[in-house]
C-alpha cells in the first residue's frame, strides 16, 4: 500500500474513523466488533476498506490482541479530534435550534479561573445571553491535550514557552504580577516601612512546590536573599488560602488575580512589598489550524474589557 493524502478527503468516512477507534480501544477486533454492534468479519472489512483508503497499515496483530501501528497512532489522534468537533458541531446546531447563540469550552488555569473568567463571563452573557459555557479548571499539561482533541476551544491563563514547536497559537493578554496580601485589618499594615526581609516574622500561606507557581516564589524569595520559614502553610488548596487569609489572620503570596474579588470588595488589601519574578505572561490558547467562531471572539472581548478594568485597579498588568 502507499499512503496517498491527496485522496484522503474523497475516500475517508466518518464511520471508518468510528472503527478504527473502537479497535484501538478494545485492542481487540472481537471486542471492538461486539461494542460497536456488528460482526467480525464486517469490522474487519471495514478495516480493509480503511488501511487501502489511508494507504497504510493502521495495526499489527499479535497473538493476543492488536497494537497500532505509526500510522496508526498519526490516525487516532486526528480521527478523536475530527469526531469531538463533529459531537460540538451536533450540540451547536442543536442549540440554534432551540434559538441559543452557540456554546464556548473553556480550560482555565486556577488565577484566571478565580480573578478573570468569573467577571468575563458575566460580561459576555449581558451582551450575549443566549450562549451556552462549560468550563474547565486544571494545569496546563492537562487542558493542552483537552484542547487538541477539540474537547474545548480555549486555555485562558499563564502563559509557559513550549518545549519545541507544537499546534498551539498563544496570545498574550496581560500580564500576571505576584502580590503579598492580606486580610485588610491585618496588623502587617501598620508596620513601618516594611520590605521583602520583615516576610518571615508573619505566618505564611504560599502555593505548594508540586506546583510551578510555587517552585517559581521559592526561586524569587531565593533570589531575593529570603529563606523560605519551615512553618509556612503549603497549599495547592485555594479556597484553603482565602479561608486562612480570612479567619487565620495569615499573609499569602499569590499572583493578585487569584484574590481580585476580594481585592475588589476591600476585604484583602495588598501588602508594599515588591516580590521581584521575571515577566508573567498569560493571555489565551487556541489551536493553529482551527477558526475562531463568533462566540469565542465575543468572550475574548470579554476578558478584553474585564483586564482593562483589572488592570486600572493594579491587579493585571
Amino acid at each position: 500500500m502507499e499512503v496517498n493524502p491527496g485522496h484522503l478527503a474523497q475516500r475517508l468516512k466518518i464511520r471508518q474513523l468510528r472503527v478504527v477507534l473502537a479497535i484501538a480501544q478494545h485492542r481487540s477486533l472481537s471486542k471492538a466488533s461486539y461494542a460497536l454492534g456488528i460482526s467480525q468479519p464486517a469490522l474487519t472489512k471495514a478495516l480493509q476498506d480503511t488501511e487501502e483508503a489511508i494507504g497504510a497499515k493502521l495495526f499489527d496483530r499479535l497473538p493476543r490482541g492488536v497494537l497500532p501501528t505509526g500510522y496508526g497512532e498519526v490516525v487516532l489522534a486526528r480521527a478523536e479530534a475530527i469526531l469531538s468537533e463533529l459531537s460540538r458541531l451536533g450540540e451547536e446546531l442543536e442549540e440554534v435550534a432551540k434559538g441559543a447563540a452557540g456554546t464556548v469550552s473553556l480550560g482555565v488555569l486556577p488565577a484566571a479561573g478565580a480573578g478573570l473568567v468569573p467577571a468575563a463571563l458575566a460580561r459576555l452573557r449581558r451582551s450575549s445571553p443566549g450562549v451556552g459555557v462549560r468550563v474547565v479548571e486544571a494545569l496546563t499539561r492537562e487542558l493542552l491535550p483537552m484542547l487538541a482533541a477539540g474537547d474545548i476551544d480555549l486555555v485562558v491563563g499563564r502563559l509557559y514557552a513550549p518545549e519545541g514547536p507544537d499546534e498551539f497559537r498563544r496570545e498574550t493578554l496581560y500580564q500576571e504580577p505576584i502580590a503579598v496580601m492580606a486580610r485588610s485589618d491585618h496588623p502587617v499594615f501598620a508596620e513601618p516601612a516594611l520590605t521583602v526581609a520583615d516576610l518571615p516574622r508573619f505566618e505564611l500561606a504560599l502555593p505548594s512546590s508540586a506546583q510551578r507557581l510555587g517552585r517559581d516564589l521559592e526561586e524569587a524569595l531565593m533570589s531575593m536573599g529570603v529563606p523560605l520559614p519551615r512553618t509556612a502553610i503549603r497549599s495547592t488548596s485555594l479556597s484553603l488560602t482565602r479561608e486562612l487569609v480570612h479567619e487565620g489572620g495569615v499573609l499569602t503570596i499569590l499572583p493578585a488575580l487569584m484574590l481580585a474579588g476580594d481585592l475588589q470588595r476591600g476585604s484583602v488589601r495588598v501588602v508594599p512589598v515588591e516580590i521581584q519574578t521575571p515577566p508573567r505572561p498569560a493571555g489565551v490558547i487556541s489551536l493553529l489550524h482551527r477558526r475562531r467562531t463568533p462566540v469565542i471572539d465575543a468572550l475574548v472581548g470579554a476578558m478584553d474589557a474585564q483586564l482593562a478594568h483589572l488592570r486600572g485597579l493594579g491587579i493585571v498588568g
